[in-house]
């Protein structure tokens, strides 16, 4: 885990709706998942935040709409994630 605050540049090339590029979050990363067009980071505090395409639900943020900046996933908001992992929905 990054103690201090920490930065994302990732670079998705070809994309129609391409995640943001550069993302700061205050509690550091603990983990990051690339999936196919979307990205969810686990903070230090264990919260995870999702952005991205969004049109299969594939967010967990009970929709279906696309996020261009890190959206709480509030449905894990207060259960402990040791692993996650992300594909292509």
């Amino acid at each position: 885990v990054c103690e201090r605050s920490a930065v994302i540049h990732a670079i998705f090339q070809g994309w129609h709706d391409s995640p943001r590029l550069e993302c700061e979050f205050a509690n550091g990363i603990k983990d990051l998942q690339i999936g196919c067009g979307y990205v969810v980071v686990q903070d230090g505090s264990d919260n995870l935040f999702a952005w991205g395409d969004n049109y299969a639900g594939q967010l967990g943020t009970g929709d279906d709409i696309h996020r261009d900046d890190p959206s709480l996933v509030k449905s894990l908001a207060h259960t402990k994630v040791k692993q996650y992992s992300l594909g292509f929905q």
